[in-house]
């Protein structure tokens, strides 16, 4: 089957998410324990009568729910074809009555658009559930954070550096991001097995691999390259911000289609660590 038939991946994703059930459920529940517990853990070393105080602990709570926030979505790119690890699973999923586009497609909406909505909600429930059980550690209770969370995942930040004047910047970070995720649903189509432990290590061995080459080529990017007057360093930082997202948009197409080309390639039997 090559055309895409819209009905035909609907039941694909449908069957994909309730297949996948147990791997998400267990995700989230561990991620809500987390999250619940280092909430109300924070609060036993802190002056939770001191409104500064009070202040600082959210936004550590804030930025520490991103931190596992982004492990949770990195995660999820991991684990798009975790569903085919036996004999048993490959010959289920090969024989669906689907195009590979649409199976792929079902997998990707399940790793990346259902993980990224089934994390929200899972942190809104958390934050609602220590709220009250903040109170059997300390006197005060812990606040609603849920307005703060969700502006800082949407607007990281853009407000203050596109006031700077450098809105490319906030571009590039994101979808520097936005990148990352694409390796890992590279790499997780990639390894058959232990997907995020050489998700991780194949970041490490790239990330030493960058910075051997820079300090051998003596690459360095100053922020005023000699310019003091900050409209030209604006300028120099826009320019940098534009190349990047040149840089990370062919990235993720490229991620995209390794990707879904080594998926097309995937047999019954296959290499025992990797789908190649």
């Amino acid at each position: 089957m090559e055309n895409f038939n819209i009905r035909r991946f609907g039941k694909t994703l449908q069957l994909t998410l309730i297949k996948s059930r147990r791997e998400y459920l267990n995700m989230n529940i561990g991620f809500f324990i987390a999250y619940v517990l280092y909430s109300c853990f924070i609060l036993l070393f802190e002056d939770t009568n001191d409104v500064y105080i009070m202040e600082i602990i959210k936004w550590q709570i804030v930025h520490t729910y991103a931190v596992f926030y982004s492990i949770y979505l990195c995660v999820g790119g991991c684990l798009i074809f975790n569903n085919m690890k036996t004999k048993e699973n490959r010959i289920s999923f090969i024989m669906l009555p689907a195009s590979n586009l649409e199976k792929y497609l079902a997998r990707y909406i399940y790793v990346s658009v259902f993980w990224f909505l089934i994390g929200i909600v899972t942190f809104c429930i958390a934050n609602l559930v220590s709220m009250p059980l903040s109170l059997a550690f300390r006197n005060s209770m812990l606040p609603c954070l849920i307005p703060d969370i969700l502006r800082y995942l949407f607007e990281f930040n853009k407000d203050s550096i596109v006031q700077m004047g450098l809105p490319l910047m906030w571009t590039a970070v994101i979808m520097g991001i936005f990148w990352y995720h694409t390796f890992t649903v590279l790499c997780g189509t990639i390894y058959r097995r232990n997907q995020v432990v050489f998700t991780w290590l194949t970041t490490f061995i790239l990330i030493f691999i960058f910075l051997c080459i820079s300090v051998a080529a003596d690459i360095h990017i100053t922020i005023d390259n000699g310019l003091y007057d900050w409209e030209d360093q604006r300028h120099f930082i826009n320019l940098w911000s534009t190349i990047m997202i040149i840089v990370f948009s062919v990235l993720i197409v490229l991620n995209y289609y390794l990707s879904y080309v080594i998926f097309r390639r995937m047999q019954v039997v296959n290499n025992k660590w990797i789908n190649l």
